[in-house]
């Protein structure tokens, strides 16, 4: 057999492997999620409010990602943040997860809490 032709082997098998593997955790996952219990604090969020100067500040906010805690409220963002109040806008930053007071991970993130 050439040498083409057993890498072209061994990648398909490996692709195969992969894709098999990949069925077997998404059916595990399933399978093994908690859809009874939701996680303690769900649905709680940590906020802060930045504002401008003026009245009647449309309202911009910022929901963090999978970082998790509120990464908007930090020091990283506060360049962003203030260009916001700059325009006109009020900002309020939202940790939904990750931070004391909230879920400890990212699980079923209540929207409720945001509004």
């Amino acid at each position: 057999m050439s040498k083409t032709k057993e890498i072209s082997k061994w990648g398909i098998f490996s692709i195969f492997t992969i894709f098999v593997l990949s069925i077997f955790l998404y059916g595990y996952l399933i399978v093994s999620f908690d859809t009874k219990n939701l996680p303690e604090n769900h649905g709680k969020v940590q906020t802060e409010l930045f504002v401008g100067e003026g009245e009647g500040q449309p309202l911009i906010v910022g929901l963090g990602g999978s970082e998790g805690g509120n990464a908007w409220a930090s020091s990283y963002w506060a360049a962003q943040r203030n260009e916001f109040l700059s325009h006109g806008y009020a900002f309020l930053a939202v940790g939904y997860f990750g931070i004391e007071g909230t879920p400890k991970e990212i699980d079923r993130i209540s929207l409720e809490g945001v509004h």
